[in-house]
């Protein structure tokens, strides 16, 4: 199977996406709440003494793991070498801007 449009049902094949069951069950919203009051509490506020910091990390050689190729052909991607450095960016951003 490929992901060519099933035009009939308008289905196509997708990565799926993987959830908790227990992601949006109301005892877990409820603690989330709690939780949420509980800061505000000890005096966290977003808007004036927060940073969120977000690192993310790749390999330059990074390539998708499908391609399009012709019947009985392989698909190949051509890459400069098997070993590549890691590359990692950090971004931190808060009220007040990056």
């Amino acid at each position: 199977i490929c992901d060519y449009p099933n035009y009939d049902t308008r289905l196509m094949l997708k990565k799926i996406e993987r959830r908790e069951d227990n992601r949006n069950k109301q005892d877990t919203i409820k603690e989330r709440k709690v939780y949420c009051q509980s800061l505000l509490t000890e005096g966290v506020d977003y808007m004036s003494n927060c940073i969120f910091v977000d690192e993310s990390g790749f390999n330059v050689n990074m390539v998708r793991g499908q391609a399009r190729a012709r019947p009985n052909e392989p698909a190949i991607v051509h890459i400069e070498s098997k070993k590549a450095e890691n590359i990692s960016i950090l971004m931190a951003i808060s009220s007040r801007g990056i």
